[in-house]
C-alpha cells in the first residue's frame, strides 16, 4: 500500500511545483479545460493526503469504511503525533466547491473566496508527511524504509 500513499503525495508535489492553475480567461478552450482538470486533480490529491495524515484508524462503529488507509495503520498503536486538524477550512471548500455539487460553487455565494489560498497550503501537508515518515522511521525503521525507497520521499532533495 506504500505505493498508493506515495502516489498521492507525488501527485500533490507535482501539482504544487508546476503551479498549474485554472485561468478562466484563457482563450484556448482546450487548454482551459486541461488546466482546470489538472487543478481539480491536484486539489483532490490535497484532500486525500490530508485525510491520510489526520484521520484516525477506522473502527467498525465509524461511518468511514474500515478499508480506508490512514497514517495510524503504519504504527502498532497508531501515530502518537498524528495532527488533528491541518486544513479544516480548505477541506471544507474542497468538499463543498469541488467534491460535491452545492450552491457554494457559485461565485456569488462567497465573493472573497480564492482557490490560490487553498493551493498555497499544500506545504502544510508536505511538512506533516515528512513528520509522519520521520516518526515512522524512529518507531519502525523497517517500515520507514519503505517510504525512503519510494520515488518521491519528501526530504530526499
Amino acid at each position: 500500500m506504500v505505493r498508493h500513499v506515495t502516489y498521492e503525495f507525488e501527485r500533490l508535489v507535482f501539482f504544487a511545483e508546476t503551479r498549474i492553475a485554472f485561468d478562466p480567461s484563457d482563450r484556448d478552450p482546450t487548454q482551459r479545460v486541461l488546466n482546470q482538470a489538472i487543478a481539480e486533480a491536484g486539489l483532490l490529491h490535497m484532500r486525500v493526503v490530508n485525510e491520510f495524515l489526520t484521520n484516525e484508524r477506522p473502527t467498525g462503529r465509524e461511518r468511514r469504511r474500515w478499508t480506508d488507509l490512514v497514517a495510524d495503520d503504519y504504527f502498532d498503536d497508531g501515530w502518537d503525533n498524528r495532527p488533528g486538524d491541518l486544513l479544516s477550512a480548505e477541506i471544507r471548500h474542497l468538499n463543498r466547491r469541488l467534491a460535491h455539487l452545492t450552491v457554494e460553487r457559485d461565485d456569488d455565494f462567497d465573493p472573497t473566496f480564492d482557490w490560490s489560498t487553498v493551493f498555497a497550503r499544500w506545504t502544510v501537508l508536505r511538512d506533516e508527511f515528512g513528520s509522519f515518515i520521520r516518526d515512522l522511521t524512529e518507531a519502525h525503521p523497517d517500515r520507514g524504509q519503505w517510504f525512503f525507497d519510494a520515488p518521491m520521499y519528501p526530504d530526499r532533495r
